[in-house]
């Protein structure tokens, strides 16, 4: 049995004679997202339509802890989520400090924080420990459904810096984690 997902959603209708694309929201359309093999499907949709996704991607580091438990990153954009180890980090709520919190004369500090628009030091770590720091940038894309009212997004295994391992490269499509996507056989068309 399929679970749905209640998902906020919107339809890009192109109207007949016009070449633009317009957004008309949907409020709460039923939709199924599940997995199948290298693909993830969004289901029971309008057929031929554009349909705009929230879509967190996978930056994979491998960093090393400093002597006071902190690792530092750049990021253009403010990542969605940053996972290390199985700890969970929210950059957006991170404090804004002047410059490092820690250094080599003064106490550890346990929390997270940027020093600038850019960039972004999460705290608490065990100090000099290797580290695969998994950062989540979020993005609206425009899919596409087919003649049956579904489209899908291909995941793609991506080699993490510990070379060894391998891990998808999506890490959420409209807030529902793909690790706790249904597995299911493809639609067929």
């Amino acid at each position: 049995m399929r679970a749905l997902n209640l998902l906020s959603l919107f339809v890009l209708l192109s109207y007949e004679g016009i070449n633009q694309t317009f957004a008309k929201p949907v409020s709460m359309a039923i939709v199924t997202t599940f997995r199948a093999e290298d693909k993830v499907y969004i289901t029971n949709l309008k057929p031929n339509t554009k349909v705009e996704i929230d879509l967190q991607r996978i930056t994979f580091r491998k960093l090393v802890a400093d002597i006071c438990g902190e690792v530092s990153f750049e990021s253009s954009k403010v990542p969605a989520l940053v996972l290390v180890g199985n700890q969970e980090f929210i950059p957006n709520k991170f404090a804004l400090e002047a410059s490092r919190v820690c250094t080599k004369n003064s106490p550890k500090s346990d929390r997270s924080y940027k020093t600038s628009k850019t960039k972004f030091v999460v705290a608490g770590l065990k100090p000099q420990q290797p580290y695969l720091v998994q950062i989540m940038k979020s993005a609206r894309k425009t899919v596409t459904t087919n003649k049956c009212g579904y489209s899908s997004i291909p995941i793609s295994k991506t080699l993490t810096p510990f070379s060894s391992s391998y891990a998808d490269n999506i890490y959420a499509i409209n807030g529902k984690r793909l690790k706790d996507m249904i597995m299911q056989k493809p639609p067929k068309c």
